[in-house]
């Protein structure tokens, strides 16, 4: 008896050439209506003397109920695979295990595999969280449960003129004077800096901690689905009543 993991492996397949089989059957109906039709033709001369031709035959290629039964048959094991695995679903249950913790009992495979994508797509919304500059010396306050990182000083300044004298006065020329400008400090600023980012290590803890999380579910639903499937034998049933001549 084959196992709920094996059918879920091969159900992609048959449900692909279904649905191939299907397009095929449509093409075939609407576009080569001539595989349906056949013909026999024979050549009687009038006179005696006349030119005697060869009879012709078109046999028909295939009926419609032939290529409905074979359509039909195909569809049928996709059909019948997924309605085993839906039943089998509604039995597959297993407990979800993180890092040796039991945190939920019997949970249904089809909920593991939902809960895998969820927790996959908050990964990816985790893996773009903003952190902490490097470059900085951050503490972690709890009082404002933010991180602060030490003051910075910055100094204001202003351009005051300033006189340079190159050469002196004497008796035949004045003082050459140079006037320049200086940057002089005025004040200054004192920066506390606050941020509610996390830091590098606290996000690749976040990481690991969802990795395992999905994880979990994965094993899980590897677990449930580790169980015989029931088989269910639908199509053929319903193939036949719409095939079925009308009374």
């Amino acid at each position: 008896m084959r196992k709920l993991h094996e059918l879920i492996a091969v159900e992609p397949d048959l449900k692909g050439t279904a649905e191939k089989i299907l397009q095929e059957s449509i093409v075939t109906f609407t576009k080569k209506d001539a595989h349906f039709m056949g013909h026999k033709k024979t050549y009687e001369k009038m006179f005696e003397e006349g030119l005697s031709l060869p009879p012709e035959d078109k046999p028909v290629v295939e009926t419609v109920p032939s290529k409905l039964k074979y359509t039909f048959g195909i569809v049928g094991k996709a059909v019948d695979a997924l309605v085993s695995k839906e039943v089998t679903n509604t039995q597959a249950k297993a407990n979800v295990v993180i890092e040796g913790q039991e945190f939920f009992q019997n949970i249904p495979a089809v909920v593991h595999i939902n809960l895998e994508n969820q927790f996959k797509k908050m990964r990816d919304m985790i893996d773009k969280v903003p952190t902490l500059d490097p470059s900085e010396d951050w503490k972690y306050d709890n009082g404002i449960k933010q991180y602060v990182a030490n003051d910075k000083v910055t100094f204001r300044t202003e351009k005051v003129l300033k006189n340079h004298v190159k050469y002196d006065a004497t008796k035949e020329h004045p003082a050459q004077v140079e006037t320049y400008s200086q940057d002089i400090p005025v004040g200054k600023w004192l920066t506390k800096k606050f941020s509610g980012m996390l830091t590098p290590a606290e996000k690749s803890d976040m990481l690991e901690r969802v990795d395992n999380v999905i994880r979990a579910f994965k094993e899980a639903r590897e677990r449930a689905n580790d169980i015989p499937v029931q088989e269910m034998k639908i199509a053929g049933k319903l193939f036949d009543y719409i095939l079925s001549e009308k009374k």
